[in-house]
């Protein structure tokens, strides 16, 4: 699964620097959503999303639910360690 704010960076072919822009937000943080180190997407950057034309309830969503993979992810490779 795809973080949906990388897949909509991608769509749209932005760079962070850009992203960082329409969010008025540091570079810094956009990387950090990008990466999925946040648990939600801030309500300001998804209003900025809704404006370009994406449903911010699914896109909150669908967020988390590639925060659920990506933890199923690193508690199976934890668990395979183990073993």
């Amino acid at each position: 699964m795809k973080n949906p704010v990388r897949r909509i960076k991608e769509e749209k072919g932005l760079t962070n620097r850009e992203i960082a822009i329409l969010l008025e937000q540091s570079v810094a943080n956009v990387s950090h959503l990008l990466n999925g180190h946040f648990n939600f997407i801030p309500e300001k950057t998804l209003n900025v999303f809704q404006k370009l034309g994406y449903n911010k309830t699914e896109l909150q969503k669908e967020y988390k639910r590639y925060r659920k993979s990506e933890q199923r992810k690193i508690t199976e490779s934890f668990e395979k360690k183990e073993v």
